[in-house]
């Protein structure tokens, strides 16, 4: 089976460096011809399901991709992390304000929370759970369409190394697209963060 990641595509509060986190915003017209570059690449693929996180942006990109081919499913646990009351701020903003929120982050890793928020340990733990529940359904190729968090923690799970290093470590482009190839209950990745 392989299993194909996109991210979203672009958001204006990308473009302005506004957190998003699970707020509910759409695409902007760049990134609508984003998920439509996509849909070219998918185009010659063969994907029998397609899956997203319940959020607007995700969505969107889902509906431009699939283009009315196959259902599409919304799955909450593919949702990007929650920053709590930092979303609609800058990061900027955060940073201004909030000058050894860097530090706390460093020191308390994943366990560490923006306030009101969700640590990535949480993310970790609703992403995974998640993510193997839909590949235990599927007996056939599958497109998931979901936020940088999530597409990190779901490589890592399938590399089987820690999901906070990935978490961490990687850098999702907005319709970056990575492919799972998983065959006898073992992924491989295929390809990491194409952008077409």
């Amino acid at each position: 089976m392989i299993i194909y990641l996109v991210r979203h595509g672009e958001t204006e509060w990308n473009l302005e460096g506004r957190i998003q986190g699970n707020t509910n915003v759409s695409l902007s017209e760049r990134g609508k011809e984003q998920a439509r570059r996509c849909a070219e690449f998918f185009s010659k693929k063969i994907y029998h399901r397609a899956s997203t996180s319940g959020l607007q942006r995700a969505i969107q990109t889902a509906e431009i991709i699939v283009d009315g081919k196959v259902p599409i499913s919304q799955y909450q646990e593919f949702n990007e992390r929650s920053f709590g009351s930092w979303q609609t701020r800058l990061w900027s903003e955060v940073r201004r304000d909030t000058p050894k929120f860097r530090e706390r982050w460093e020191e308390e890793g994943r366990y560490f929370r923006p306030p009101n928020g969700e640590c990535v340990d949480s993310m970790i733990k609703r992403v995974t759970k998640g993510f193997q529940e839909v590949v235990d359904q599927s007996n056939s190729n599958l497109l998931l369409v979901a936020h940088g968090g999530p597409i990190k923690v779901i490589i890592g799970y399938a590399m089987g190394v820690d999901e906070f290093k990935t978490y961490e470590a990687l850098k999702m482009y907005n319709c970056g697209i990575s492919t799972l190839i998983y065959e006898q209950k073992k992924f491989r990745v295929d390809m990491l963060n194409h952008v077409h």
